[in-house]
């Protein structure tokens, strides 16, 4: 039909129109731009036939385009036969001769007036630039663009198929099916939203259905580039003023979110409202609203009674099309979870899953069933087991649990771990059919060996599928931690070494044993400890009922790390030994590598006992070695030899122990969160070698890791930023670190809450920048903050919270509040009394011990806790043992003033502790030497030697 006069549109907004021409006129305004700016203005009251973007008076008659002939070239492309026309391009199938391929050509239509072509020239340009930042498997993809004769083209994925209305239109579909489709297509605008771009119209005509069933979303030529850093979805994106002046109304009316059709910026927000419309016309037959009317007069429509489309489904689609922009889903990830989360899928597959899980246990009885059943039937069961624990039906359950915890960012946490889980579960049925056609099939490999491979797969399989279970019951914390507990599966390709499998001797082989042990590495690794101590102990229990030496060593080790992290260290050093007695007794190296690491850093890193940490490192790497080699395990060994090196202040040896892991997990896997790991160990050694520059660089490339693997608003993230803001602090950039602990700290209150051990040391790092700025009565209720936390949640002799009565007690004494600083210290000390006399906790409490002394004028009894720190810094090296060192030598000083009398030699100690500290930094320890140089000035005694 022609294009729209006045009288017709003001008939359509009246609402006088007979039923058949308002639906010809509605399908016209589907396909004609210049019709739908007609409508848009008279929606803003301006009845005058004008485009508001451009002042142009509107065309009487619609811009048809003339077909450009097949068999010719733009640029290198041959023109083959118009496929399509939209309200800014004609759409032309097309050959590549260099690349022989079909594709799809966009060009401007070439009827439009000079200053309308060249707008849509322009947006058809951004069109290109906006899709080809993006690459998805919904969103269709852009190979090139560029001009020819004057004609603006864009080359893109040729999708054999149509669009979605007509997919719609061809037949009835059941309304899983048209859910299926939209949530397709949701992920690829969600996945637009997440790289800074909004598609500003949404509508089933923009969405393609191959014929392979792929949907694809395209026709971004109004999408607005949100700008560099602001890509999350909800924020008001703009578009550039060139291409849009304000109260310019792009996009299709019937789907316009209301502050769209107003004239506002559209955003994520109004991308979310239109497919909210698209979608419920889809299911209904029916839009939600009737446009014909001005919003403020909308209201929504109710459903068909007759509708089979569930209530849960109804409610989601309600909320993303509330009228009010911030009543609607934060972003459309949120939408898209709340779509998928069908809680008579959850109640099926609870039943399903229960009943499953007895059927294995009953079937499954170990290793060596495999050994026993012949054929290749064994070798079709990969898929059918995967679905037991993994399914659209599963992803939807967990999908429910995730949204319900309310937690910001849950819906970009899932859908990490969620990637995540299904690479790992495709991984273990393409191997476990690999490893059965290996001995069945093609008879490269022993029966023996057969059975140690489904056994380490039967082991993977439990891991995996509880952690899908935790997952399914979600915390905040369980969130929180989703996308590095996948990370932390164990990885398939040991599984398939067969020389170390039969190296490293029989591992638990117990259905009921592993299925423990599965939810308690589960458990362990979303953060869940004191359960998981009790599938540990279940675990032992029955692993000794069935005297399973192999059971008891891996049950014993996970018990063994879960002390270790609850901070019982001494019940963690000997479930350890025990772990790795047994372990050596059944000859399972494996165990017995790990044990050894863990209680090396359990002695060393977090008791000072150096030596028997060191021993016990050779013994795993002698374990290593006995398997042929481990690169992940030689990795871990070497992060806790620089751990160890660290504690004992022998940076140079920390320093080289975490570059070799470094080195080691590059070859690995050169992006993954061990990787980052290692970085941040890295990170921490240089910074505590004072070598600043390298420290942040190291800190930047595990934030770059871990900003892709796990999202800005991880807990590791914040741990990586508070790595950077302890580099910061070296040089004395005091403001730039302060503002990133408080974006830790913000993360992790958030996301772990006020009590969690990194939430409260990130309290404390706030508090410690305070008093380095000499802020103390602002630094006083943090440590205050710190101490309370500690007491309630650390074991009481955990050296930690020795630390914490010391800070406060620091801060006291710059208060003038003595006798309140000495009580702490003493708090330190009493529980320091089980700790070697060089860990380094003493030394914080000795010093504060010595200051409150020599403030009391006390100073005789300050020499002899002066005395132990410098006994204690003694032949170490880095950040804490040098500033210790150069602090005890001022008051050691002071003290020699004013005990013994001797000037000459305080004012030596007190130079000598001047010159270390500009050495190290005159702006980071400014504070120091400000001390220092006010009491210099107050004891002149003439030149003092140099010592």
């Amino acid at each position: 039909m022609p294009c729209l006069d006045d009288n017709t549109v003001a008939a359509l907004m009246e609402g006088t129109l007979s039923a058949e021409a308002n639906a010809q006129v509605q399908q016209h305004l589907e396909s004609c731009a210049s019709c739908r700016q007609l409508v848009a203005a008279m929606l803003r009251g301006d009845r005058a036939s004008t485009d508001s973007a451009s002042g142009d008076t509107l065309p009487s008659t619609s811009p048809h385009p003339a077909p450009r002939p097949s068999g010719t070239r733009l640029g290198r492309y041959v023109v083959l036969d118009p496929i399509g026309v939209g309200g800014m391009g004609v759409v032309y199938s097309a050959y590549d001769p260099v690349l022989e391929r079909k594709l799809a050509l966009k060009l401007v239509r070439p009827e439009a007036s000079s200053q309308a072509l060249a707008e849509v020239r322009e947006r058809l340009l951004r069109e290109g630039k906006s899709i080809a930042q993006l690459s998805h498997p919904n969103i269709v993809a852009v190979f090139d663009m560029g001009t020819s004769d004057d004609q603006v083209f864009i080359a893109m994925e040729l999708v054999d198929g149509g669009s979605l209305r007509q997919w719609l239109k061809a037949q009835p579909r059941p309304w899983r099916e048209v859910l299926a489709r939209f949530l397709a297509a949701g992920q690829g605008l969600a996945a637009a939203h997440r790289a800074g771009l909004v598609h500003r119209d949404f509508k089933p005509e923009n969405v393609l259905v191959g014929r392979d069933g792929r949907v694809r979303v395209t026709d971004f030529g109004l999408a607005a580039v949100s700008g560099a850093g602001a890509s999350a979805p909800g924020a008001p994106q703009a578009l550039e003023p060139r291409l849009t002046q304000d109260g310019a109304l792009l996009g299709t009316p019937a789907y316009m979110a209301p502050e769209q059709r107003a004239g506002a910026g559209a955003d994520a927000l109004s991308d979310q409202f239109s497919f909210c419309v698209a979608l419920w016309e889809a299911l209904y037959g029916v839009r939600p609203y009737d446009v014909l009317r001005p919003p403020a007069q909308w209201v929504l429509r109710e459903p068909p009674a007759d509708s089979p489309v569930p209530p849960w489904v109804r409610r989601a689609l309600q909320k993303g099309l509330s009228l009010q922009p911030a009543q609607r889903f934060e972003g459309l990830d949120g939408l898209l979870l709340a779509l998928e989360a069908d809680p008579a899928r959850a109640r099926r597959l609870r039943l399903q899953v229960g009943g499953a899980a007895l059927a294995v246990l009953a079937a499954v009885s170990g290793s060596m069933w495999w050994a026993a059943n012949r054929g290749d039937r064994l070798c079709r069961g990969a898929e059918a087991r995967v679905a037991l624990a993994w399914s659209n039906e599963v992803a939807s359950q967990v999908a429910a649990a995730f949204v319900a915890t309310g937690l910001d960012g849950a819906a970009d946490d899932w859908a990490r771990a969620r990637g995540g889980l299904e690479r790992y579960w495709r991984g273990w049925a393409a191997m476990h059919t690999e490893a059965c056609q290996a001995t069945r099939v093609r008879g490269e490999q022993s029966d023996q060996v057969l059975g140690l491979r489904m056994a380490c797969l039967d082991r993977r399989y439990d891991e995996a599928r509880a952690l899908v279970g935790v997952f399914s019951k979600a915390d905040r914390e369980v969130v929180a931690r989703s996308p590095e507990a996948v990370d932390a599966l164990v990885a398939l390709e040991g599984c398939a070494d067969n020389a170390a499998l039969l190296a490293q001797g029989r591992a638990a082989d117990d259905p009921r044993v592993r299925a423990l042990l599965g939810e308690g590495k589960a458990r362990f690794d979303t953060g869940g400890y004191r359960e998981a101590v009790g599938q540990a102990s279940q675990a032992l229990q029955l692993a000794v009922e069935l005297k399973d030496t192999p059971a008891q060593a891996e049950a014993l080790l996970l018990r063994g790390r879960l002390e270790e992290h609850l901070g019982d260290l001494k019940a963690a050093e000997q479930t350890l030994l025990d772990a790795l007695s047994t372990a050596q007794a059944g000859k399972n190296d494996v165990v017995t590598a790990e044990a050894a690491t863990v209680l090396a850093l359990v002695l060393g890193s977090r008791q000072a006992r150096y030596a028997e940490a060191h021993a016990w490192l050779k013994l795993a790497e002698g374990s290593i070695g006995r398997i042929g080699g481990n690169p992940a395990l030689q990795a871990r060994l070497l992060q806790a030899q620089g751990l160890v090196h660290y504690a004992e202040g022998h940076l140079t040896e920390a320093i080289e122990a975490h570059q070799r892991a470094v080195g080691l997990l590059e070859q690995l896997e050169p992006d993954s969160l061990d990787l980052a790991e290692a970085l941040n160990g890295l990170g921490s050694a240089l910074r505590g070698g004072r070598r600043s520059t390298e420290a942040l660089a190291a800190f930047e490339r595990a934030l770059g890791i871990l900003l892709e693997r796990v999202g800005p608003d991880s807990d590791l993230v914040a741990g990586t930023r508070n790595g950077m803001a302890n580099a910061l602090m070296l040089d004395g950039r005091f403001d730039e670190a302060l503002t990133l602990y408080q974006q830790s700290l913000a993360t992790f209150a958030r996301r772990l809450g006020p009590t969690h051990f990194r939430t409260v040391t990130s309290d404390n790092t706030v508090g410690v920048v305070l008093a380095e700025q000499g802020r103390y009565a602002e630094a006083l209720p943090w440590f205050q903050k710190v101490l309370d936390a500690r007491v309630k949640t650390l074991a009481p002799t955990d050296a930690k919270t020795a630390d914490a009565h010391s800070n406060l007690g620091m801060l006291l004494v710059e208060l003038g509040r003595y006798d309140e600083a000495m009580a702490h210290f003493d708090q330190a000390r009493g529980i320091l009394q089980g700790y070697p006399l060089d860990h380094f906790s003493q030394a914080e409490s000795l010093l504060g011990v010595a200051k409150v002394h020599l403030a009391q004028r006390h100073g005789q009894q300050a020499i002899e806790p002066l005395q132990r720190v410098l006994t204690l810094c003694e032949k170490k090296e880095g950040f804490r043992f040098d500033y210790t060192r150069a602090r005890a030598d001022f008051l050691m000083g002071r003290a020699e003033l004013e005990a013994r009398q001797r000037p000459t030699e305080g004012r030596a100690l007190a130079l000598a502790a001047r010159e270390a500290l500009v050495g190290f930094g005159p702006e980071r320890f400014r504070r120091d030497l400000a001390e220092i140089d006010a009491w210099l000035a107050a004891h002149p005694s003439g030149p003092a030697p140099r010592r």
